[in-house]
């Protein structure tokens, strides 16, 4: 499992899209539409700027991650914050469900991204009833009774998606911003 750069520091994180639609035109030009499940997390995230003399560091250690083709774990400020702490699952879940029971739900919000130990996907809250936790996308995998589920401090897994974008701050600073997009992977 691959890291950034450790002059990478994350300034900008924008979650992008998590569809649970995917579009696509036939050959007779007609649009269809399909429900899928498990849908990935697209990120686009940006560093705080990079000082010349480190910026070709920095592009080579993306690009050893892409020839590398390797997962990189990050957890990206906000999505990966939370008051709630680590706790376990109370009932287990079959792939596709969208809903089950935590041992504790202190902190926990709607809107919280968290994983569960025996996968890397994430998941968001999207809605709490007593011990009952409902979320998205729907589980790619089963989970059982005991799982742990980390919020706060949690990590993404992602591919990152084509080649690095940078942006030169002045004309008169050779410093640089670099700007990624990762897609999620589990």
């Amino acid at each position: 499992m691959a890291t950034l750069p450790t002059e990478f520091k994350i300034a900008y994180a924008e979650l992008n899209s998590l569809s649970s639609y995917v579009s696509s035109r036939t050959r007779s030009l007609r649009y269809a539409q399909r429900k899928t499940t498990g849908q990935a997390w697209d990120f686009v995230i940006r560093s705080i700027a990079i000082e010349d003399i480190d910026i070709k560091k920095v592009i080579a250690g993306i690009a050893a991650i892409n020839r590398d083709n390797a997962d990189l774990q990050i957890s990206i400020p906000i999505y990966s914050e939370s008051n709630a702490t680590t706790t376990t699952t109370l009932t287990s879940a079959l792939k596709g469900a969208f809903s089950l029971s935590l041992t504790s739900i202190i902190g926990v919000q709607v809107g919280d991204f968290f994983t569960f130990g025996n996968h890397s996907k994430a998941y968001q809250v999207t809605a709490i009833a007593g011990s009952v936790v409902e979320f998205t996308p729907n589980l790619v995998v089963d989970v059982a009774t005991g799982v742990v589920v980390t919020f706060d401090g949690m990590t993404f897994t992602f591919k990152l998606a084509g080649r690095p974008q940078t942006y030169p701050l002045s004309s008169s600073d050779q410093s640089m911003e670099v700007e990624l997009e990762l897609i999620e992977k589990w």
